[in-house]
């Protein structure tokens, strides 16, 4: 897993732990279409590795196909509107409690992240980058 993210590959193995006896026990693949989209990924995702290292992913591939289990990407749609959903007048309540907490330096940083909208690791560099000039 050294092509994925950290927080990414322990998402990975924290399904691969729990749904790891799909693939000893076909009959309990049903727990896994009745999770949502993007859980389902990922534990699809996690017993595909899983298969792979252990030289049985033709097996995987024929046991999800059987199970009728389809990789499920969000479409642009669907993500412009969790998009405009999203209520941020509670991410904002949020920011000025922590703000109140925190000192002053890494409130710096989380209003930098909050305005920009960079993922964590991406503000962290970027701050780290900033302050080397």
């Amino acid at each position: 897993m050294k092509s994925h993210t950290k927080r990414y590959s322990k998402d990975l193995m924290r399904y691969v732990r729990r749904y790891q006896d799909v693939l000893k026990n076909p009959g309990k693949i049903s727990q896994i279409s009745v999770l949502s989209r993007d859980k389902r990924r990922l534990v699809m995702s996690g017993l595909a590795n899983l298969s792979k290292y252990l030289g049985c992913y033709n097996y995987w591939k024929t046991l999800s196909k059987n199970a009728g289990l389809r990789w499920e990407k969000k479409v642009s749609l669907d993500i412009v509107l969790d998009i405009m959903n999203t209520n941020l007048q509670d991410c904002w309540v949020w920011l000025t409690q922590v703000l109140e907490k925190i000192p002053k330096e890494y409130g710096c940083v989380l209003v930098f992240t909050a305005l920009t909208g960079l993922r964590p690791s991406e503000a962290a560099n970027s701050v780290d980058l900033i302050s080397n000039l």
